[in-house]
C-alpha cells in the first residue's frame, strides 16, 4: 500500500488544547477538529500504529463514554491486488471500542466509535 491517511475527527467534548498525539507523525488541526497521520509506503506485512491522548472540556467532564464519537477514515493506493487487510481497534483506558467498515468499489470506509 502506498499514500496511506489515516484521518481522526475529535469530538467538540474535547479540550483542543490537550490533544496530545504520543505514537505516529499526526498533524492536529485545530480548525477542523483533525488529526492527520501520513505513511507514504506500507510494504506487505508491515504494521502502522497511531495513538492520541486528550481531556474532556471541564464542561463535559461529566459525560458518558457513549456520547463521544470520534471516526475515523483511512485512505490508500495499491498497485497490486489487496486480497486481505486487518483493521483494528483496541480498547482505550477501559472503555469498548467498535469498528464498522463499508467496502464501497475498490475502496474502504472504516468508523471508529468508543462505546
Amino acid at each position: 500500500m502506498k499514500q496511506m491517511s489515516i484521518v481522526l475527527s475529535v469530538s467538540d467534548k474535547i479540550d483542543g488544547d490537550t490533544v496530545d498525539i504520543n505514537v505516529g507523525d499526526g498533524e492536529w488541526d485545530r480548525a477542523s477538529r483533525t488529526i492527520l497521520w501520513k505513511v507514504e509506503r506500507l510494504a506487505k506485512g508491515e504494521s502502522f500504529m497511531v495513538s492520541v491522548r486528550a481531556k474532556l472540556t471541564d464542561e463535559n467532564k461529566d459525560v458518558e463514554t457513549s456520547d463521544l464519537i470520534f471516526p475515523v477514515m483511512m485512505r490508500c493506493e495499491s498497485e497490486d491486488q489487496i486480497s486481505s487487510a486487518t483493521f483494528q481497534a483496541i480498547e482505550a483506558s477501559g472503555y469498548p471500542s467498535t469498528i464498522s467498515m463499508a467496502s464501497v468499489r475498490k475502496s474502504f470506509r472504516i468508523v471508529h466509535r468508543l462505546k
